[in-house]
Parts: structure tokens; sequence; C-alpha cells
């Protein structure tokens, strides 16, 4: 059974519909990416899929549990965003923290870890990421590296079901698009499931299980990364590897 499973998801906003009848599967230890052009409704999927925007239609099945978005509870909400953990492409850091204070923050008020578990848990992934001696600086002290990799130890650090990436790169210099691609293969090694949107297609090749082309809304072509970027099956997604 797949860890994830959306039917029929769709979205309208100010009367234009941005996701149309969306449908696809993810297994555990899966990393899916997202493609399609600007406005493709990436974004919007990414969001829909942790309730930040509410889809109109469609439903999910999760964990073994179906839950339909038209009549979502609040039990519904807090289920999903319990398993999920988003890393957003302007970091969204908290300036006022910081870096293991950022880490640690979601743990001890999301979690109800103790402060002093959250904060073994902050120093670990620190290390890991080789940031230890940047755990006392503030988001204004850090690179955009360093920030896009405190919001991944950040979203780490939840053991999430699933991680959800928005443009991970956008930002980046192309110098330390290489780190970000190294960190998200470390991840895939321990078998963490992840939904990444980009429009980096050197990296999407390189972190991809899956892959999913989206234009106006809808999903025109799903499949293994291997005949996704090798044997593309409609023309608009040969157009598109094509121009980018």
């Amino acid at each position: 059974m797949s860890l994830l499973k959306i039917e029929g998801l769709e979205k309208t906003l100010n009367s234009e519909k941005i996701l149309a009848d969306v449908n696809f599967s993810i297994d555990v230890g899966d990393t899916l990416v997202v493609l399609g052009k600007s406005g493709a409704g990436k974004t919007t999927l990414l969001r829909s899929l942790n309730l930040l925007e509410r889809p109109d239609k469609g439903s999910l099945f999760f964990d073994e549990r179906k839950i339909n978005y038209s009549s979502l509870a609040k039990v519904d909400v807090d289920f999903i965003r319990s398993r999920l953990a988003m890393v957003f492409q302007n970091y969204a850091l908290f300036n006022n923290k910081t870096a293991i204070e950022n880490i640690m923050e979601p743990l001890i008020y999301g979690k109800r870890v103790s402060k002093e578990t959250a904060q073994k848990i902050a120093q670990k992934l620190l290390l890991q990421m080789e940031l230890k001696d940047k755990a006392d600086l503030y988001p204004a002290e850090l690179s955009g590296g360093q920030q896009q990799r405190i919001g991944i130890a950040r979203a780490e650090a939840l053991a999430p079901k699933i991680i959800l990436f928005d443009e991970p790169t956008s930002s980046l210099d192309p110098a330390l698009v290489g780190t970000i691609t190294d960190d998200i293969l470390d991840l895939q090694k321990k078998r963490q499931t992840m939904i990444i949107v980009t429009h980096h297609l050197e990296f999407a090749e390189k972190v991809a299980t899956k892959c999913i082309f989206l234009a106006k809304g809808k999903i025109l072509e799903s499949n293994s990364a291997e005949i996704f970027f090798n044997k593309p099956q409609t023309q608009e997604l040969k157009e598109f590897l094509k121009n980018n």
C-alpha cells in the first residue's frame, strides 16, 4: 500500500482553477519531484498537501487513513501536519532565534519534547551537517545555503513521514546547489520519503526516483525518473526538457 495517495485534488483561487483532478501516489523512501513551467500549480500542490492551502475537492489516503478534503475536521488537519514537514523556498527561519533554537523550536512547541532532548537532537543534526560552529548564530549571520540547511535540519528533526521541499535550490548560488543535493541524497539513504518542487532539471535528475510534470494545474505525465527524463511520453514534456 502506498504511503500517500491523492485522488481528485482540485483547488480554485479567485475563480481560476489552479489544480484540476490531480492524482498520484508515493511509497516509503520515494523522492517525488514535481516539475513544470512557472504558474503550473507546483507550489500550490505542495501547499495543499500541508494544508497551507485548503483543497476544494479530492481525498487523501495517508498512513492507512482516508481524509476527504471537502470535509476536513481539526483532527484531520492535526493528523496530516503531524506527519509532514516543509522546507520553504525563503527558508522561513525565526530571525530572533539562533540556528540551534530554530531546530529546537518545533520540537518543543509542536512535538512537546523536553528542551534537553530537543537540544540533543538539534546538536546531532548540526554535527551531521557540519554546522556545529554555527549553532549560536542568527539567520542574518548565516549564508543562504546555511539557512537552507538549517531548514532541512529543522524538518528532519521532526522525524516526519514525508518532507516537502519548495524550490530548495532556487535562491542559492550554483556552487551551493551541490551541498543541498548531497543533503537530500543523505536523507534518501535513511529512506526518508520526500516531495520536491523544483525548476532545476540537473538537480531533479540527481535526486528524483519518481517525477510528475504539471501544466495548467493538471498532471500531464507521471513516471519513474529514468523513463521521465530519458523517454518522455508527451510532446509537452519533450519540449520542456529540451528548453530548460
